[in-house]
């Protein structure tokens, strides 16, 4: 009993078993099955989803191309315009003008333009195209002024009065020796003395003058009994401008002719003879007297000059030259006239003329006959013996007498 129960027990589990693997198979093709569904689900759920999302692609990529082609068809026509405005506002910008005008202070400046021939101010440039201009202002010894203009159509760039600004320098001064007066003026009047801020153009040297404007300036030094001296100086923006005097004494030189004259000063000091250098002479007037036996004095005026060798020169003259009556200061005049005593058997008619010279002592001398129409050599006798004892102020020539030639007629009648 117990081994047929055994055996049933073992054919029960045996088919237990092959039952179980069955079902297991069973449930696993089921499974299989559900999952090759789910997956052939997933595919085809899959694909839709690609085909709808090419499908979606493909439509957003037209719109995308028709939307570029509008924005591009757009953009195409905005630049068309855009350019046939630019053309159209280059061509009206071409050919509309207008015009600048620069005043300056002072006038007469230089003004230049850009590439424009440069004008001088007060000056108006006319039909200049649109736009920004360089204009550059230049006047001597004063900065330059640069702008930048704008002109617009139909109008007038007028920036106002422009005011230059005068450069300034300085003017170093010395003098030997110092402590010299020293004046400073400008040598073109159009310079103004009181644009030296604080400054003075008058004072003793050494002096430094600073802030001076830009020009030219005449200086003159000045030392008590000298000869005021000028010197010429320009004064720059740049190096400073120095100048400088020495003040020295002169020489001077005395020739005569003849030579050998003996020099004296005013006051009567001998010097020596001509020729004759006198050194370290103290310019301004001086004054010397010239003798030599047998001429006039001489007396020569004049100034000398510091530095300098100042020449003199005299012409003596003979005391014993005849002058003419044209250059006399004073025609010579008779103080005592004898007449001729002619003989009573005299009855000739006619005119005498004795020529005489009249000499530095009112003396006549050296009578000649020069003319006599009464053809009778007796009545000529006569009248040079009269004449012989005439008496005479004599001729001058600067206060100094004179020979002179004079003619004296006589008329004769019975």
């Amino acid at each position: 009993m117990i081994v047929i129960a055994t055996a049933v027990l073992v054919v029960g589990i045996f088919g237990y078993m092959a039952y179980s693997s069955h079902q297991q198979k069973v449930a696993k093709e089921l499974h299989d099955q559900e999952e090759a569904a789910a997956r052939a689900q997933l595919a085809a759920q899959k694909a839709a989803a690609e085909a709808t999302a090419k499908a979606e692609a493909e439509m957003f990529k037209k719109a995308q191309e028709e939307a570029a082609a509008k924005i591009a068809a757009a953009e195409a026509a905005q630049k068309a315009a855009e350019e046939k405005a630019r053309i159209e506002e280059a061509a009206h910008i071409a050919a509309a003008r207008g015009q600048m005008n620069i005043a300056t202070e002072p006038t007469g400046a230089t003004v230049a333009v850009d590439e424009l021939p440069p004008r001088t101010s007060p000056a108006l440039f006319t039909n200049l195209k649109l736009g920004h201009y360089a204009v550059t202002v230049t006047f001597p010894n004063y900065e330059p002024a640069k702008l930048d203009i704008e002109v617009k159509e139909n109008e007038t760039a007028d920036p106002g009065v422009i005011k230059l600004i005068h450069e300034t320098g300085s003017l170093e001064l010395a003098s030997d020796p110092p402590g010299m007066t020293y004046n400073v003026h400008p040598s073109n009047n159009g310079l103004l003395i009181n644009m030296i801020p604080g400054g003075t153009l008058t004072g003793t040297t050494p002096a430094t003058l600073n802030e001076v404007p830009s020009g030219d300036y005449t200086v003159t030094f000045s030392r008590p009994g000298f000869e005021d001296h000028n010197e010429n100086v320009t004064v720059t923006h740049d190096t400073p401008a120095k100048i400088s005097w020495k003040f020295t004494n002169g020489n001077v030189l005395i020739t005569s002719t003849p030579s050998g004259a003996t020099v004296t000063t005013a006051d009567g000091k001998p010097i020596g003879t001509t020729p004759v250098t006198i050194n370290d002479v103290q310019p301004g007037d001086v004054t010397y007297t010239l003798n030599l036996d047998g001429y006039d004095p001489a007396t020569i005026s004049g100034k000398v000059e510091g530095g300098k060798t100042n020449p003199f020169t005299a012409t003596l003259l003979s005391v014993n030259r005849l002058a003419k009556l044209s250059d006399l200061d004073v025609q010579p005049q008779a103080i005592h006239q004898e007449q001729p005593e002619l003989p009573t058997r005299i009855f000739d008619r006619g005119v005498v003329e004795i020529s005489l010279t009249v000499d530095r002592s009112g003396n006549p001398k050296d009578l000649i006959v020069v003319q006599n129409t009464t053809n009778n050599q007796e009545i000529a006798q006569y009248c040079l013996d009269a004449v012989a004892k005439w008496k005479f102020k004599p001729g001058y020539i600067d206060d100094k007498p004179v020979n002179v030639r004079v003619t004296v007629p006589f008329t004769i009648t019975p």
